[in-house]
């Protein structure tokens, strides 16, 4: 997969989320490095 220099637009904040997924890993390679957030805690 490609990874992009810098986020394609800028998430202030995202407050609360839950995700049911049987991926961990892969979800939070998604959500990190192809969406450009970071996991603050968990």
């Amino acid at each position: 997969m490609n990874t992009l220099p810098e986020p394609i637009f800028d998430v202030a904040q995202l407050a609360h989320v839950e995700l049911l997924t049987p991926d961990l890993d892969g979800t939070l390679r998604f959500f990190m490095d192809f969406m450009g957030m970071q996991e603050t805690e968990r």
